[in-house]
């Protein structure tokens, strides 16, 4: 995935980069940016052309930046890329997103590419879906080690008045847990709704005095039960029902 700026740094003219075209040697993905040998690339790429058409200080955000980092499943929409200033730039097939508000804690590479950071991501994304959705992402991203709570009160706090704060902070107040799956994150809210209390969610059980496999959204440290996992004795805290 290269840009026209990459491939004259590799000593083709423009009439070069033409040329190629027409003998489909390259394939113009977005104006300016192309792939090399054929027009059919993964996800990955499709994200890091949309970035690359956007121009320097470009990152992937909102939506498609969620999906990098796993935080939602991708559903082929638009690319979304947000560019640091309010310069109009419109390219065919990119959602571009302008803001006043992109500083360096905001961004990150992953996969080779650019994009807003697992906080920034939560923050915007928050301005988009419904907040079951936004929960069910950030939850997420904290069961995958790229978000904790400290970075989200963080980022509430520098950026209060951005769109996608207030939903944001709701989800903070009910307290964001680490649940790896949507089966997980319906036991919680069923959980929560019944006034249970907050359980513990996916602690590390105790397998003959040594840490086994974590334990779902059911759990808490309310008292102690002793089951048997083929054959052996595995102690372990469980919530009642």
């Amino acid at each position: 995935m290269l840009s026209l700026a990459e491939l004259r740094r590799c000593g083709l003219s423009a009439g070069m980069v033409l040329t190629r075209v027409r003998r489909s040697q390259l394939h113009s993905l977005h104006c300016g940016v192309y792939t090399v040998g054929h027009p059919n690339v993964p996800v990955e790429s499709t994200w890091l052309a949309a970035v690359k058409a956007c121009g320097a200080g470009a990152v992937l955000s909102h939506f498609s930046a969620a999906a990098l980092w796993e935080m939602v499943d991708w559903d082929r929409r638009h690319p979304e890329v947000t560019v640091n200033d309010t310069t109009p730039r419109v390219h065919d097939g990119i959602r571009v997103h302008r803001t006043r508000y992109l500083g360096p804690k905001d961004m990150r590479r992953r996969h080779g590419i650019p994009v807003t950071s697992p906080a920034r991501t939560a923050l915007d994304l928050c301005s988009q879906v419904r907040e079951r959705g936004a929960r069910r992402a950030i939850r997420k991203a904290i069961s995958d080690g790229h978000l904790s709570l400290r970075q989200l009160l963080a980022i509430l706090d520098e950026q209060a008045h951005r769109p996608g704060s207030k939903r944001l902070r709701q989800i903070v107040v009910a307290g964001p847990v680490p649940t790896r799956t949507e089966l997980e994150d319906v036991v919680l809210d069923v959980i929560l709704a019944a006034g249970l209390g907050q359980p513990d969610v996916n602690v590390p059980m105790t397998l003959d005095g040594r840490r086994g496999p974590t334990a779902g959204p059911g759990t808490t440290t309310s008292w102690p039960v002793t089951t048997m996992r083929n054959g052996r004795r595995c102690s372990r805290r469980t919530a009642s029902g």
